[in-house]
């Protein structure tokens, strides 16, 4: 009997891991269902148990399989957090200015929905809790400090809360991660602009977000949200040329 090499074992756990896979795409193996024991599994796929053990551990921590203790191992459902993952890691390996605009564009098209929508439904506790954060960005911007976490916090709250408002789970589970990709720079050492300023402007775009919805002018709040987005972009593409020029020795004072 010939012994397999590692290599060759390593190569048929990942060739045995794209068929579990496969399976599991396909249907043929579906959420929640036992995967066979080990023992199968290798009469199955004519390998030893360290390939089929190798080829599980892969889909494990891979997100597609869990195994539980004296019960077995078990197909997961594939829950919408992995798709933020992929989002993430899109765009942090592609990091071109036209793939992180396109994303961009994805966010902006999520909140332009969700204001439309809350024109229409006119919930009164989310007005309640969007103008709660003006507040806070009203008191942050005149105290003396100006505490940018705090109010990237309340920023983050209020496109948090619109998009939560539209129904749609699938938007406010993308909104977090979209807003990572391009965000208002509030590092001060990315480009020469002062913080008090941006805050400003933020707040009263947001406010005019509010008070478009308030009003109930669908178009006015789809003009507000479009001019607050794009400002963003500004900011973006500003901090985005500062670094650019800014020298290697400038950095690192």
């Amino acid at each position: 009997m010939k012994l397999k090499s590692k290599t060759e074992e390593g190569s048929l756990s990942g060739d045995i891991s794209r068929r579990i896979e496969d399976s599991i795409l396909s249907g043929k193996f579906r959420p929640n269902q036992q995967l066979p024991v080990e023992a199968e599994l290798c009469k199955l796929f004519n390998v030893s148990r360290t390939v089929v053990r190798e080829a599980i551990n892969t889909l494990k921590a891979r997100g597609f399989l869990k195994s539980i203790t004296g019960s077995g191992t078990y197909v997961l459902p594939y829950d919408f957090s992995h798709v933020n993952t992929a989002i993430e890691r899109f765009s942090k390996l592609n990091s071109q200015n036209d793939v992180l605009f396109s994303l961009f564009e994805l966010r902006l098209l999520i909140e332009l929905e969700s204001a439309e929508r809350l024109v229409k439904t006119k919930d009164q506790a989310v007005f309640a809790i969007l103008q709660a954060t003006l507040d806070g960005m009203k008191e942050i911007i005149s105290s003396r400090k100006h505490d940018a976490d705090a109010f990237i916090a309340l920023d983050a709250k209020f496109h948090q809360t619109l998009v939560e408002s539209s129904g749609n789970p699938v938007f406010s589970l993308l909104l977090s991660t979209l807003r990572g990709t391009i965000n208002h720079p509030f590092d001060q050492t990315a480009f020469p602009l002062p913080l008090k300023d941006i805050m400003k402007t933020t707040h009263e775009h947001h406010s005019n977000i509010l008070n478009h919805i308030e009003a109930g002018s669908s178009e006015k709040a789809r003009t507000a949200v479009r001019t607050h987005l794009q400002h963003a972009i500004e900011l973006f593409k500003l901090s985005k040329d500062t670094n650019k020029s800014t020298s290697p020795v400038a950095k690192a004072r």
